[in-house]
């Protein structure tokens, strides 16, 4: 009996793994221009919420990525994309968690909406 080749079977890629990988370029993207610069981020991540914010504080990530630039923490990426990955190994690592979403600040943005993080 006559059976189709596996090479026809096509998956499209889940939103999940869309999402990592395009956290994963955009990572990628900011270490080329500033070695280890996403260790340098989370670091800095590590500091605003223990040490300038501190537990129950909610925040956005446009705030820590002002707070960033103001005190002149890290070099720019060469796109602010690359703070969701460090948000999101904030979030794996349970120091902090999503309570919500709001519009951002940021009028290029168009009033999206973003998460909502919580210092646990």
């Amino acid at each position: 009996m006559y059976q189709q080749s596996s090479i026809f079977d096509f998956k499209e890629p889940t939103g999940s793994e869309l999402k990592n990988a395009g956290i994963k370029k955009a990572i990628d993207s900011a270490n080329a221009k500033e070695p280890t610069w996403s260790n340098k981020a989370f670091e800095a991540l590590k500091d605003y919420i223990k040490n300038t914010v501190g537990s129950g504080f909610h925040f956005m990530t446009e705030n820590f990525r002002d707070w960033v630039v103001r005190w002149n923490k890290l070099p720019a990426p060469p796109s602010n994309r690359a703070y969701g990955g460090v948000i999101a190994k904030a979030k794996h690592q349970k120091l902090i968690k999503c309570t919500g979403t709001q519009s951002v600040s940021n009028p290029k943005a168009h009033c999206a909406n973003a998460s909502v993080w919580v210092v646990l």
